[in-house]
């Protein structure tokens, strides 16, 4: 997660789209999480691997807003 943190630390648009998920209520980051589960399905190249996995963590238990806190935005 250390580099989830770092990277919306240093990227606007990580911490914009972080900060859309921090918006969101449960049931929207569920569906949001199955959507983004469903576009990556049968996609492996590396970029596709990376982004999956930083909305897996983000929408994974409260990793969204421990993230938030670290960056500032909560």
């Amino acid at each position: 997660m250390d580099e989830i943190i770092t990277a919306c630390q240093e990227d606007e648009r990580l911490r914009e789209i972080l900060g859309r998920i921090l918006s969101m209520g449960t049931e929207e980051r569920k569906d949001f999480r199955r959507k983004m589960n469903l576009f990556f399905l049968g996609k492996d190249n590396p970029a596709d691997s990376q982004t999956r996995s930083f909305f897996q963590t983000l929408l994974t238990s409260d990793n969204a807003e421990n993230v938030g806190r670290k960056v500032g935005l909560i």
